[in-house]
């Protein structure tokens, strides 16, 4: 992606485009979530499910097919209000998903938590695809599905 002198996303004839970028980033994330859901085993076990996958080296060694938070977070951070507000949206639309496996008789109590499970997924994948050294990377994405997996905790039952 080119960036203008102010910092914005342009097309490839130098423009200025945020809609673009915005729909663009939406529809990923559309993409994505679909994925995931389709994949995913029903209920609570989809979430160790998604944890180890997104965490595999094969996600981590493939990146142009991979996540595009973690790919982009940087670079959306700093984006126009528009293109944030896509990706907050669509995004959401995931972590409810989390959200309602986390905790099913009450999501809306576990938006935050499925937050922070995507940020110490997106954080990790990140930082294993930067190390250069390949065994530290795997120990990073072991780590991170441990860390992650006891942040979900055991099923609860009512």
């Amino acid at each position: 992606m080119r960036r203008t002198t102010s910092g914005g996303p342009t097309t490839a004839e130098g423009k200025c485009d945020p809609p673009l970028v915005a729909t663009t980033l939406a529809d990923q994330l559309r993409t994505q979530h679909a994925n995931i859901c389709a994949q995913a085993a029903p209920g609570r076990a989809a979430l160790e499910q998604i944890v180890r996958e997104y965490l595999s080296a094969q996600h981590r060694d493939n990146p142009d097919d991979g996540c595009p938070s973690a790919a982009l977070l940087d670079e959306i951070g700093r984006s126009r209000d528009a293109t944030r507000q896509a990706y907050t949206d669509s995004l959401l639309v995931l972590v409810d998903e989390i959200a309602a496996r986390l905790a099913p008789d009450d999501p809306p109590s576990a938006r935050v938590k499925a937050l922070s499970l995507l940020a110490l997924l997106a954080g990790t994948l990140q930082l294993s695809r930067a190390i250069a050294d390949r065994q530290l990377s795997d120990q990073l994405l072991e780590q991170g599905i441990h860390d992650t997996l006891a942040l979900i905790g055991p099923e609860q039952h009512s």
